[in-house]
């Protein structure tokens, strides 16, 4: 079911049925709360999640990007970024340190809106 769908260049971004249930769960994973969410596909054939999550540092957005086969490229995850967040916001890919890693899925990249605003030096 296309709701949405965001072209740029040859990318495109098309929402889906998100599951029932799937915000819960999303939730208890990640040990806050999903205020929203949404998934789309992308014509290169991968998933996107983009969540609205408050937790620790308050209430900021989240979006993942995965692949059955493959790592999404750098075109495709600056293509999320570009769609899902807005252009004064600030987003990052974390690395945690190893006790705190989670590898849910082997294909899957993460972006979090900043908590803050990055300053330049």
């Amino acid at each position: 079911m296309s709701r949405k769908l965001v072209r740029t260049n040859t990318l495109t971004l098309r929402r889906i049925e998100t599951p029932p249930k799937f915000a819960d769960d999303l939730a208890a994973f990640a040990g806050g709360t999903v205020e929203h969410v949404e998934t789309y596909v992308t014509g290169s054939g991968c998933t996107v999640i983009h969540a609205i999550e408050t937790g620790t540092h308050g209430t900021l957005r989240h979006a993942s990007i995965a692949h059955r086969t493959r790592y999404p490229t750098w075109e495709e995850i600056t293509f999320m970024r570009t769609s899902l967040f807005r252009p004064d916001e600030d987003v990052m890919m974390v690395l945690p340190r190893k006790g705190l890693y989670v590898n849910v899925h082997p294909n899957c990249f993460h972006l979090w809106q900043m908590p803050f605003k990055w300053e330049y030096t």
